[in-house]
């Protein structure tokens, strides 16, 4: 409920017109791409929006190709789909097994989880840090994560506030 709150908040339509300059230098990118490279058309549709996404939620600029943030929320998001996807591993329908030591004969689902999940905290703390130290240095641009922090309510719980923030800009990216 507070995520969502959160995320009414900064991006009601009015809210949301302050990201137009982020929409318009991703927009341009993609036309200069599509004019390059004509072929990869999926591909440069999924930058755009990796771009438009992190400038708007971190305030961060991202590399023309293989961005790291970008690349690590892509893959995130497929194992989470991959996860997803019921009867997927044999602890879907032996939900014992996820007790089973990760070492163990049948356990390669344990060891891939462990990835997965490494990929998701990858996801959520990566950019977000980013974000923190341009914020720290002076260097961040008008963002989702600059915005939320400093609404934050001096005299609630700090921690919790910030982590509120973390969780739901680590969750925009997923939802693309």
């Amino acid at each position: 409920r507070q995520h969502r709150r959160l995320l009414h908040q900064e991006f009601h339509p009015s809210a949301a017109l302050r990201f137009r300059p982020h929409e318009l230098r991703a927009s341009h990118g993609l036309i200069r791409r599509i004019l390059e490279h004509p072929d990869d058309l999926f591909g440069h549709l999924r930058q755009m929006a990796g771009e438009t996404i992190m400038a708007i939620t971190y305030g961060l600029e991202v590399q023309a190709k293989n961005d790291p943030y970008i690349v690590t929320a892509a893959q995130a998001v497929h194992t989470l789909v991959a996860a997803a996807v019921p009867g997927a591993y044999l602890v879907d329908m032996m939900p014992i097994l996820k007790y089973v030591p990760y070492w163990m004969p049948f356990a390669g689902f344990q060891r891939k989880a462990r990835r997965w999940r490494k990929l998701a905290l990858d996801m959520i703390n990566l950019p977000y840090a980013a974000a923190k130290r341009n914020i720290e240095n002076g260097d961040s641009t008008p963002s989702f994560v600059l915005n939320s922090l400093e609404k934050m309510d001096e005299s609630g719980d700090l921690e919790l506030q910030e982590y509120i923030i973390k969780s739901t800009a680590g969750t925009m990216y997923a939802g693309e």
